[in-house]
């Protein structure tokens, strides 16, 4: 009976507040899919502990380790009612200490100096997640690489959407080698149709961010399937719908600023047709291509090694 409340309240969690994978989570088997809706509500709540404005600083980073020493006890009612045990060694549990810290140094936040700061604080707040996931799904071990790349790219795709939502609560993670907080200040405080040299120079970091997006999203398709084949509809649904975000950021430049962009229910009920379009083609029936590393993908194995060591 504890197990079904835990399902229950993590799906109605994840259909509040996570609609994008809610949707796709509907495509997985159902015991999986209530695995998948515990890891989202515990990864929710380690962000909303460390987003959360109404809470002093002090009070969250004490929150934070309160919930890490719980995950390390085996204490989380949500996850210990599904038989998850966080007491244990391995990737998992790693990733998930890494992960709160990550989101308690986030408390802090400094701007990233370089798209490489980015992308390590990328893979501690997401990066952690996508191991996470390929636990829960099942990934093969080659495709590690790959789920790294998709939480890291799904948070880059926020990033450029929320540009003027984190310069209000006071953070800015466009790296300062492309622009200044000054520069994001300057050009939000203009009309959104204002094309000023601060906007331009806001629009080509931004533009940045979702170009290194756009390589770990291509990363990612790469290793869908090392997933187990019920698996791959939801993940390939759930990728193209967040890079839509991005995209749509893209499309709509400085406007973007104005508003919270989102994807249509309408879109997404079409990019999930799409993928599963994309999986009946030959490319994926046939592709056993294994995740080497490369470019970006350098970084991502650097990140991993240093969850290896933690």
């Amino acid at each position: 009976m504890k197990a079904v409340t835990a399902i229950a309240s993590a799906e109605q969690k994840m259909a509040h507040a996570g609609k994008t994978f809610y949707r796709a989570a509907a495509l997985l088997p159902k015991g999986v899919r209530a695995e998948v809706m515990s890891l989202y509500v515990f990864c929710r709540e380690v962000d909303d502990l460390a987003d959360e404005p109404g809470m002093p600083i002090p009070q969250r980073r004490l929150a934070l380790d309160m919930l890490s020493d719980a995950f390390a006890q085996g204490d989380l009612p949500h996850l210990k009612a599904l038989g998850w045990n966080f007491s244990t060694q391995g990737t998992m549990p790693a990733a998930a200490r890494l992960l709160v810290k990550a989101a308690a140094q986030d408390l802090e936040q400094q701007q990233p100096h370089s798209s490489e700061e980015l992308l390590s604080y990328a893979f501690g707040v997401a990066g952690t997640v996508g191991i996470m996931m390929a636990h829960v799904l099942g990934a093969k071990a080659e495709g590690l690489q790959a789920a790294v790349s998709l939480g890291m790219a799904m948070q880059l795709s926020n990033i450029a959407r929320d540009v003027a939502e984190d310069l209000q609560n006071g953070r800015v993670y466009l790296p300062a080698d492309y622009v200044s907080a000054q520069e994001i200040r300057a050009a939000l405080a203009q009309s959104a149709h204002v094309d000023t040299s601060s906007a331009r120079v806001v629009l080509a970091a931004t533009a940045h961010t979702l170009t290194l997006a756009e390589s770990l999203y291509q990363a990612a398709f790469l290793g869908i399937c090392t997933l187990p084949w019920r698996m791959r509809w939801s993940i390939l649904a759930a990728a193209l719908c967040y890079r839509e975000i991005g995209r749509k950021v893209g499309r709509q430049g400085s406007r973007s600023w104005s508003y919270r962009v989102v994807v249509s229910g309408r879109r997404k009920w079409w990019l999930i047709a799409v993928a599963g379009l994309r999986l009946s083609l030959p490319h994926f029936l046939l592709i056993r291509r294994r995740c080497s590393p490369s470019g970006l993908n350098l970084i991502v194995a650097e990140n991993l090694l240093r969850l290896e060591t933690t």
